[in-house]
């Protein structure tokens, strides 16, 4: 896991895609319909940032994501705080 991250910046782990119907989607098509959601569960906020808090499920503006990989290959979304659109 990451150690820090820019302060006013919070990293998201994109919401699962349900694996639906009878045809197989590839790991690649799984990933782009992940990200496309634009949401996700905070793992880890600045230390600016008041709004969200970890493990709130967000939503954010389409675009605003840069992906990051960690040590093990997860993929994570880094947004500026003042990106996030909702919290459900």
């Amino acid at each position: 896991m990451f150690k820090s991250i820019y302060p006013k910046a919070v990293l998201i782990q994109s919401a699962e895609v349900k694996k639906e119907g009878t045809l197989e989607k590839t790991e690649m098509t799984l990933e782009k319909e992940m990200k496309k959601q634009n949401r996700g569960t905070v793992v880890m906020v600045g230390e600016d940032v008041k709004w969200p808090k970890e493990q709130d499920v967000v939503s954010y503006f389409r675009g605003a994501a840069t992906d990051i990989t960690d040590d093990d290959g997860t993929v994570y979304q880094l947004v500026n705080a003042a990106h996030i659109l909702a919290e459900f």
